[in-house]
C-alpha cells in the first residue's frame, strides 16, 4: 500500500507526543510512503515496516534515496 500524504494528527505512544516525521532540511510534501508487512494485534492490522522516499518532479519514488526507515517488532495496545 502506498500513501502519499503526511499524517495531520499527532501520534500518542506511551504518553509521548510526536509530530509527523520530517527530516531536517527535507521537503516531505513530495515524498512517497510505503507501508507494509502487517501484523494482527488485538484484532487490528498494524503495519510493521514504513519506508519514506523522496519523489521526482513527475511523482516517481526515488528508491535509491531512502530518507526514513521504520521497523516495528513489538506492538501492544493498552
Amino acid at each position: 500500500m502506498i500513501s502519499q500524504t503526511r499524517p495531520k494528527a499527532m501520534v500518542h505512544c506511551h504518553g509521548v507526543r510526536s509530530e509527523p516525521l520530517k527530516p531536517m532540511g527535507a521537503d516531505c510534501s513530495s515524498s512517497a510512503h510505503y507501508i507494509f508487512e502487517y501484523m494482527k494485534v488485538a484484532g487490528l492490522m498494524v503495519p510493521t515496516r514504513h519506508r519514506i522516499f523522496p519523489q521526482s518532479p513527475d511523482g516517481q519514488a526515488l528508491k535509491e534515496s531512502l530518507v526514513i526507515s521504520i521497523d516495528v517488532s513489538e506492538v501492544a495496545f493498552t
